[in-house]
């Protein structure tokens, strides 16, 4: 698979397993198709950038984007999928700096983003807002961090 990820992606609220991991298939059960609750991309030829579209599937509980060449920044509409406990991002080209949106997500156990361009904030008032998105990496509970 290469190509970008359509915004479209975040319209699928029936879809509940979406495994492209490495070439492998879409699932979804003809019984069971409540919500979207596992989108795996990782390993292919992704490119473009995360489409903020994503942060409309309420019920994503891991979002897997890893060893791909997706570009561009993480979208601050990632801090709505509040069902999130697993975020690989690692592997990529993005840049810019972590979205304080993602301290909002407090069920978050894991989050990887390592391997990719993302910039500690320069400005106070981006240091606030990255210190806002690390606090799920700090104290009993937290999840576990990579990359930032």
């Amino acid at each position: 698979i290469s190509g970008t990820i359509p915004s479209e992606t975040g319209e699928l609220s029936q879809l509940e397993r979406l495994s492209l991991h490495g070439w492998a298939t879409t699932r979804c059960t003809a019984t069971r198709c409540f919500a979207t609750e596992y989108l795996y991309l990782g390993s292919n030829h992704l490119s473009g950038t995360i489409p903020a579209r994503l942060g409309d599937i309420s019920g994503l509980g891991e979002l897997r984007l890893y060893n791909n060449r997706l570009s561009g920044t993480i979208p601050a509409d990632t801090g709505k999928l509040s069902q999130l406990t697993w975020l690989y991002l690692y592997n990529n080209r993005l840049s810019g700096t972590v979205p304080a949106q993602l301290g909002d997500i407090s069920g978050l156990s894991e989050l990887d983003m390592s391997d990719n361009q993302l910039a500690y904030p320069r400005s106070s008032e981006e240091r606030d807002e990255y210190n806002r998105a690390m606090r799920i990496c700090r104290g009993a509970g937290s999840a576990a961090c990579y990359g930032v």
